[in-house]
């Protein structure tokens, strides 16, 4: 069914590393629809140029054109911070999955907490590979110093992170049966929270899983972003026909639009 012109968008935290890191697949790749998959019958198979085949490729790749459109008719807002978007000094590689979403602006969003804007002396290691997540078992294990900082340190910090150290309960109750990568994949929800997204589109199709297990059923108040991967998210907005791929060469995403370029990009 169509879905109505929203009055208000959509706001969608988008992982963009894990995109770019995908490569486009081929028509050729046959991927076998699941017993009572209706959407997988409903949409009409292409390749990357855009030619129809017998072949199907994967159909989260097959919905990132609409979600592309979607934003470019205001009724998605797709938004990125510095921890999932890497470097936007250029355009993405070519071939990948972001190609497939065409020409979009992504919202720049302050991270729940800068990690940039604490004691460089603590937190030295912030451009090191697994510097987040290390970052993440050090606010679970001694938020309490963090609620204690001094007056004059919270008043240097970004308005995102002053109300990021108010709420550090609320991470520490996402965080409580969490260890290990998932506290990254915990920092981004919260990180979502706080901006108003309402969903965090991702590639990962375990996350949901992990989080009904380890996360929801401790949890005093629902997560209020949740993850969700393009194809689900397009049902979940109603829509069931597909756009066709872009054209692909020359293709360019603008990550944050020239006034809102930040040079710094983070290794998870």
């Amino acid at each position: 069914m169509a879905r109505s012109k929203a009055l208000v968008a959509v706001r969608v935290l988008i992982d963009l590393v894990a995109m770019s890191r995908v490569a486009i697949a081929p028509a050729s790749t046959r991927v076998a629809p699941s017993a009572g998959d209706a959407s997988a019958s409903d949409t009409r198979p292409w390749s990357p140029g855009g030619a129809a085949s017998e072949a199907r490729p994967p159909v989260n790749q097959l919905a990132l054109p609409t979600v592309g459109r979607l934003a470019r008719q205001g009724e998605l807002e797709l938004c990125s911070y510095v921890e999932i978007c890497g470097t936007p000094a250029g355009p993405a590689p070519d071939g990948t999955l972001l190609d497939l979403l065409g020409e979009v602006a992504i919202v720049n969003l302050e991270p729940a907490i800068d990690r940039a804007a604490l004691d460089s002396d603590v937190f030295c290691d912030d451009a090191q590979p697994g510097a987040l997540r290390r970052f993440c078992m050090r606010l679970k294990s001694g938020h309490r110093a963090l609620e204690r900082l001094p007056a004059d340190v919270i008043a240097r910090l970004p308005a995102t992170s002053r109300r990021g150290v108010a709420s550090l309960e609320r991470f520490c109750e996402l965080a409580a049966r969490t260890q290990g990568e998932h506290l990254v994949d915990l920092f981004h929800l919260w990180t979502g929270e706080l901006a108003g997204c309402e969903y965090f589109l991702t590639l990962d199709d375990r996350l949901g899983g992990f989080l009904d297990r380890r996360v929801r059923p401790g949890l005093s108040t629902p997560l209020t972003c949740n993850p969700v991967e393009p194809e689900p998210l397009l049902h979940r907005l109603g829509l069931t026909d597909r756009d066709p791929p872009p054209a692909l060469a020359g293709t360019v995403v603008d990550l944050f639009g020239p006034r809102n370029r930040r040079a710094r990009g983070y290794a998870l």
